[in-house]
């Protein structure tokens, strides 16, 4: 791949971290709020139960999505150091080129498209 391209999935990438990043402190500064400041409710008395279970279940979706956006911001960084070792656009699996197409939509792919269908076959 050409250093052109090598600069333009650079950047996209660069970008794509950049969302993340922001996403993920938006959430991460969520799920650190209880539920009497998230509503601003800061009377003394206490929440009703269904409230609580309402909020756990909250906490929950929240820290499974700090849980993705971290795999994410990982599956962007190995990318980026793919492109700064010469490696990037290699599938991690035959060592074929992914094509520029595939990159586009999911510029940290790992996967030539051929293996990750092989791999969804196999239930992986």
């Amino acid at each position: 791949m050409d250093r052109a391209k090598l600069e333009h999935f650079e950047e996209l990438l660069i970008m794509k971290r950049e969302e993340e990043i922001e996403q993920l402190m938006d959430l991460e500064k969520r799920f650190a709020q209880t539920q009497k400041e998230s509503s601003n409710d800061l009377s003394a008395y206490p929440l009703h139960i269904a409230d609580l279970a309402t909020d756990a279940e909250t906490k929950e979706t929240e820290s499974m999505l700090i849980s993705s956006y971290g795999n994410m911001l990982a599956d962007i960084d190995r990318a980026l150091k793919k492109i700064y070792s010469g490696e990037y656009g290699k599938c991690a699996k035959c060592d074929k080129e992914i094509s520029e197409k595939r990159l586009e939509a999911i510029p940290w792919v790992k996967l030539c498209i051929k293996c990750k269908r092989e791999e969804e076959t196999r239930g992986l």
